[in-house]
């Protein structure tokens, strides 16, 4: 199957949208039932790192899938019959509790699970023997095609070669090629892909990419005085690191002069209330992300509506918070396809049979409009992602409030 390219160009604030590009193939509750007589509850499962480095991006991710579920049963659109109930394992960061904290929520009655697609890996047998189906945020290239699991987002490294191509499409290569180099923390397979497809298709593209290399670190490094040091001369840098220590290493390119660019997929945004305060916003100028996601500069349909309710629903501060990253939209477009599976399992097997396997039927049949997004949110043929196209947004200081 071909890949393209589409781009467009516009001004919004802040992050501010640069291209648009389409890829291959195209515990809270929420909702009270409904109607009345006996009510089916849909357990929704929730492994993640809630207290550890990712914590900052998955917070936000669950309040906004708890919000969806609430805004979605005050505006009546949980169907008779059936409820929605999130359940919650905190990892701590630590990927060996992945099959402990799947077995505590299987026993708890999970009917569909939420998990990074990195993790996924450690339960998928167990998964599918018990007819869990998985609905992740991300995806990766050697999950794509599971019959167990759709994804709301594209793999990592297609947002990656986008990541890349968005560099050669603007490079003025009057100057030479530019230099682009990553940092990640070592161990991590969802960041070591990354490195390993950049290293290949900057080899792939060497007329066009020169790649210095990856600097990877221990997990818990703080401190980036060697990895700074071989990437301050850089054009591009991707910062493949979470939490505060992503912060740390941006303040470290900082204070050793880096003045070129830092750019990534949608991950740094998870984390970018927590670079935000640490570096100088002014520094920060010209940072370029690539996200699956609308930025809260968006003023589309969809976006105005999880605004309005966001802000209903939490205090003015939660709610500038969640303005800072991209997790809160990340949950809040989780849910709305969780919904539309229910829906259509409903129609396949009624409410009161609604549970994993036939959830698992229902999610490849999704067929959502949502407002502003490039495509219908449906899965393509050996692609069980939901969202096709990807948006390119800078950071500008003058733009506005965040």
């Amino acid at each position: 199957m071909k890949r393209r390219l589409w781009w467009a160009v516009c001004l919004v604030s802040v992050f501010v949208v640069l291209a648009v590009m389409v890829l291959p193939g195209c515990g809270g509750d929420g909702g009270d039932g409904g109607g009345d007589g006996e009510v089916n509850t849909v357990n929704w499962g929730w492994i993640y790192d809630f207290t550890g480095r990712a914590a900052t991006a998955v917070k936000p991710m669950y309040d906004g899938a708890r919000d969806f579920l609430h805004y979605a049963a005050e505006t009546g659109q949980i169907p008779d019959g059936i409820e929605i109930k999130m359940d919650t394992f905190d990892t701590q960061g630590d990927s060996g509790k992945v099959p402990g904290g799947y077995v505590y929520l299987r026993d708890r009655g999970m009917d569909v699970l939420e998990i990074a697609a990195y993790q996924y890996e450690l339960i998928l047998d167990q998964s599918r023997t018990d007819g869990v189906p998985s609905l992740n945020t991300h995806n990766q290239l050697n999950q794509l095609g599971l019959d167990t699991q759709i994804s709301l987002y594209g793999a990592n490294e297609h947002a990656q070669e986008l990541v890349l191509n968005y560099i050669m499409n603007t490079w003025d290569y009057s100057g030479g090629l530019p230099k682009v180099g990553m940092v990640l923390y070592s161990g991590v397979s969802n960041y070591e892909v990354r490195r390993d497809f950049d290293a290949a298709y900057c080899a792939e593209h060497a007329d066009k990419l020169n790649w210095i290399g990856a600097q990877a670190a221990p997990i818990g490094t703080t401190v980036w005085a060697a990895q700074v040091e071989r990437l301050k001369d850089a054009d591009y840098v991707i910062p493949v690191v979470s939490g505060a220590p992503l912060a740390n290493f941006v303040k470290e390119m900082q204070g050793a002069g880096f003045d070129g660019v830092f750019i990534h997929d949608q991950d740094l945004l998870g984390h970018w209330s927590q670079v935000l305060a640490q570096v100088d916003k002014d520094y920060l100028d010209g940072t370029i992300v690539v996200c699956w996601l609308q930025w809260w500069s968006e003023t589309t349909e969809w976006m105005t509506t999880m605004k309005e309710y966001s802000q209903k629903y939490n205090t003015a501060p939660e709610y500038a918070g969640y303005k800072l990253g991209s997790g809160y939209q990340t949950g809040w477009g989780a849910a709305e396809a969780l919904l539309e599976a229910v829906r259509i399992a409903i129609q396949d097997v009624g409410a009161a049979n609604v549970d994993g396997p036939a959830l698992m039927e229902s999610m490849m049949k999704i067929d959502l409009e949502v407002p502003g997004y490039g495509n219908t949110w449906k899965v393509a043929e050996g692609y069980h992602q939901l969202i096709h196209g990807c948006v390119a947004y800078e950071y500008r200081v003058a733009a506005g409030d965040y």
